[in-house]
């Protein structure tokens, strides 16, 4: 893959050929930065922005402007990969 690899909301799951953001940092290799306010990447700049337990977080306007952001940075071809919890797994999980 050729072009930034973005790591938005790692939390303590960080990969040193990516750039990590997260409000919290755990470590020097993960940047601060509060997704509320938009991607730090120019347009077109990104080839992947991946986002693992982070929409549930945010409102859902703040959940459509980082979609909008990440869609914003993505070079064409780019690719946005997010993972939501599995509410039925949950429910479940509590049911037994």
């Amino acid at each position: 893959m050729d072009g930034l690899l973005v790591n938005i909301g790692c939390g303590s799951t960080w990969h040193p050929a990516w750039v990590n953001l997260d409000m919290r940092p755990v470590s020097p290799q993960v940047r601060s930065w509060d997704v509320a306010g938009g991607l730090p990447f120019g347009d077109a700049e990104v080839q992947a922005c991946y986002a693992s337990h982070v929409l549930e977080h945010l409102s859902r306007p703040q959940a459509k402007a980082l979609l909008n952001e990440c869609w914003r940075v993505l070079r064409p071809g780019g690719v946005l990969r997010l993972a939501v919890p599995d509410l039925e797994a949950i429910a479940r999980e509590y049911l037994d």
